[in-house]
């Protein structure tokens, strides 16, 4: 699947997320919180502040999740859910 998002959104792919503390104790599922870390993989035509590639701080409950079978944690988010860039 392809997809170009339109306008001032965003596709990001999420971060990966810890499932092991260093002591080695694993975290369930249930107690993780959603990460808020990702890589842009695709920007709208209208975006000025973000370039494809960058690592970016999102909002906690930012966006839409995208269903897709190679990859399942991509998420299109509005620019102004950016917080920033990871430099």
């Amino acid at each position: 699947m392809s997809f170009r998002p339109l306008g001032t959104n965003i596709l990001v792919r999420r971060k990966e997320q810890m499932t092991e503390t260093k002591g080695g104790i694993i975290i369930p599922d249930s107690y993780r919180d959603r990460c808020t870390e990702g890589k842009i993989l695709e920007i709208g035509d209208e975006i000025t502040k973000v370039k494809i590639g960058e690592e970016v701080l999102f909002a906690k409950y930012a966006g839409t999740t995208i269903e897709n079978q190679a990859d399942a944690d991509l998420l299109v988010i509005s620019e102004s859910n950016v917080l920033g860039v990871v430099e």
